[in-house]
């Protein structure tokens, strides 16, 4: 059962999530001040912020489109790592 145990955390470990692997697009700026971020309300507000945005971008925007997907992807993140 041990080593069952071990062997799950290490798989666990290795396993990185597909918003790990692709390169952060927009502001370098936005991902620093969503990720100082320490109060679960501000977070909340900064992913709103975000997920609004991207429902209001064009369609034919796909830069600013992936942008705030990312920034919202990265505010969600900080959210369940402070366990808001």
């Amino acid at each position: 059962l041990a080593l069952s145990i071990i062997v799950l955390l290490v798989m666990m470990a290795c396993t990185t999530s597909d918003r790990e692997e692709e390169p952060r697009t927009g502001d370098p700026a936005i991902y620093e001040r969503i990720e100082s971020l320490t109060d679960c309300e501000a977070l909340q507000i900064e992913f709103n912020l975000a997920r609004g945005n991207l429902a209001r971008t064009r369609h034919d925007d796909n830069e600013g489109r992936e942008n705030y997907r990312s920034y919202a992807e990265t505010a969600e993140d900080r959210l369940d790592e402070l366990r808001c």
